[in-house]
């Protein structure tokens, strides 16, 4: 989980995401792509969160980017989906066979 204030600077890394991303120091990081305008599009529609798939370094990333304006706070849950991307693979390809 990464907490970044409203203006995208990193204000908390949980332990899983500081050794994934150990240079991550806000939103310019690739994992964080494109994240300002998203943040800027929750603070003003109802919704209050966001899910995508960043792609980097030939993994894929599901985010749920959460804005808590109350808290002037984003948290951003990232997951990893290699897993779930290679037993798709494997499907697919039992399928073939």
């Amino acid at each position: 989980m990464i907490e970044l204030d409203l203006a995208g600077h990193t204000t908390y890394l949980n332990p899983v995401a500081q050794g994934q991303f150990p240079d991550l120091q806000g939103h310019e990081h690739p994992i964080l792509h494109g994240l300002l305008s998203i943040i800027s599009a929750l603070q003003t529609s109802q919704q209050g969160y966001f899910v995508r798939e960043v792609e980097m370094a030939g993994r894929v990333y599901e985010q749920k980017i959460c804005c808590m304006p109350e808290d002037l706070l984003v948290r951003v849950y990232v997951h990893d989906q290699y897993l779930r991307q290679r037993s798709s693979e494997g499907l697919k390809l039992l399928r073939m066979n």
